[in-house]
């Protein structure tokens, strides 16, 4: 069946500038499901002499920047893509060794020019208004602002084999649409998360099991650029550029 779906989508030359697709929300998480077994099929065949298909996974990675574009703000298509370029940049990176090379436990490799060469539109709109972290195994968290004139942060959290869901950690008014965005684990399971807020100031956010707390970590205006790293556990550093140009770092060793 995906392969069936992927040849009428591609014969109906959907190129993402004069159709309006009218899918409900009945019908979407349908759509997105297909796509998504396109990808898989790609990477691993279900039938077929060959494993790997890598026309279908291409099909599908063309289909997806195409339905963000035609379906403009909608949460789940954004978070496909999102999933699909992180996926794909992490398999083309490991599977440099040799077609069919299996992929061993550990830090993965990442094909950077494919993850970079696509702007995410939707509610991030573009790759650096996006963050994302891995909490624990077959599980993604995409961190985004909304496009709202009010902005806000959400998250789409999702785990392997359900349904992509939303959460909001900012209400409405709170961050500013182009606001950068970075995020980390400071440990496994806990996630940070943090954004140029309104008023001006570096606000953030952190998940330990229970809901999301927010706090302020800096007043003042920002810039462009930031960026956060927990070389270890614990330790956690934040940088981000002032508006006179000059870096501004703060950071949280922990016990």
């Amino acid at each position: 069946m995906p392969v069936r779906t992927s040849c009428r989508i591609r014969h109906a030359r959907l190129e993402g500038t004069t159709v309006h697709l009218c899918l409900g929300p009945a019908q979407l998480p349908s759509v997105l499901r297909v796509v998504y077994l396109v990808f898989t099929e790609g990477y691993a065949a279900s039938s077929g002499d060959d494993l790997l298909r890598p026309d279908l996974a291409d099909e599908a990675m063309r289909l997806a920047p195409i339905l963000d574009r035609l379906l403009h703000g909608e949460r789940e298509v954004t978070g496909l893509l999102a999933l699909l370029l992180t996926d794909a940049g992490a398999r083309q990176g490991s599977t440099r060794r040799g077609p069919g090379a299996a992929r061993r436990p550990g830090p993965r490799a990442l094909d950077a020019d494919l993850i970079a060469g696509e702007q995410i539109s939707g509610d991030g709109a573009v790759s650096s208004h996006l963050a994302a972290v891995s909490r624990i195994p077959a599980n993604m968290e995409v961190f985004s602002c909304s496009r709202s004139p009010e902005g806000g942060i959400d998250t789409h959290y999702g785990y392997e084999g359900d349904r992509w869901r939303l959460r909001r950690i900012a209400p409405v008014d709170t961050a500013f649409i182009t606001t950068p965005l970075a995020a980390l684990l400071r440990v496994p399971g806990h996630m940070e998360v943090w954004w140029d807020s309104r008023p001006r100031s570096l606000d953030g956010a952190y998940w330990y099991g229970q809901d999301w707390t927010r706090y302020q970590l800096s007043p003042g205006p920002m810039s462009i650029g930031l960026a956060a790293v927990s070389h270890k556990l614990e330790h956690m550093e934040v940088m981000w550029v002032g508006e006179d140009g000059a870096v501004n770092t703060v950071y949280w060793y922990g016990p």
